[in-house]
């Protein structure tokens, strides 16, 4: 903290900008995770534990649609961008993220993957199947950050 009547150093401006983009980054991954949890809770008409008939239906087909293809990985990212965009107010560019920060999102998300589609997936040895458990990507993920 500085000291009334003395100016921050750069040193300071540059960690207190560090610590804003992080409680940024908390926010929106909070925000993200809510979504996520209550996309996946919610039914069409109230509150429901199993996946919903679309759900289910999209689960059992490997290839997206058209709306969510692209002809190569950039232009495929920049389309699932674009509708994550559209339906989540609050998102950040790739570069906000650090690797932590997505591991974290990731072992967050997992722990509400319905287990109906798990089982659609894994039965049709489809790459959306998790091969490892939450625990064995943290540890790995312990390995690579260290």
């Amino acid at each position: 903290r500085a000291h009334p009547g003395r100016r921050r150093s750069s040193r300071q401006h540059r960690l207190l900008g560090r610590r804003r983009r992080r409680q940024q980054r908390i926010q929106a991954m909070r925000t993200l995770v809510m979504s996520a949890v209550t996309t996946l809770l919610l039914g069409g008409a109230g509150v429901s534990a199993s996946a919903s008939v679309s759900d289910m239906r999209r689960a059992k087909t490997k290839k997206p649609r058209a709306a969510y293809k692209g002809d190569d990985q950039t232009t495929m990212s920049n389309v699932l961008n674009q509708h994550l965009k559209r339906s989540e107010k609050s998102t950040l560019s790739c570069e906000q993220w650090s690797t932590v920060d997505l591991q974290e999102f990731m072992a967050a998300i997992a722990e509400h993957r319905e287990d109906e589609l798990q089982q659609i997936y894994h039965s049709v040895e489809d790459r959306r199947d998790l091969k490892h458990t939450v625990e064995d990507h943290k540890s790995h993920w312990a390995k690579l950050n260290h």
